[in-house]
């Protein structure tokens, strides 16, 4: 299977309205024929290359999703253990005292 790229499909293409009009004077139906083989090879090669390009770049894009919704939770985790530490201290009677600030 060969992906193409953009520049290669048109270049293709091009071929392919070339190789028609030469057909078509002679035998119209032919040059029905040859074109149909040609957009049928073209459409194949193009989707099933952008179908895996597309399923990467989603898997890589769930991945990231994945990671940062991780980041995201842990960070709460962590600020809401120390807010339930402070609360408990706080509900024990001990009060934090002042941080002394370097001038």
């Amino acid at each position: 299977m060969v992906v193409l790229t953009e520049g290669q499909e048109e270049l293709h293409l091009r071929q392919a309205l070339d190789q028609v009009a030469a057909v078509s004077a002679t035998d119209p139906s032919a040059a029905l024929a040859v074109m149909v083989a040609e957009a049928r090879y073209m459409l194949a090669d193009v989707y099933s290359g952008r179908l895996t390009l597309i399923i990467g770049v989603g898997l890589v894009l769930t991945a990231l999703a994945g990671w940062v919704t991780s980041k995201l939770i842990s960070r709460i985790d962590r600020a809401m253990a120390v807010l339930m530490t402070s609360a408990s201290a706080s509900a024990a009677g001990s009060m934090a005292s002042p941080s002394s600030r370097a001038a």
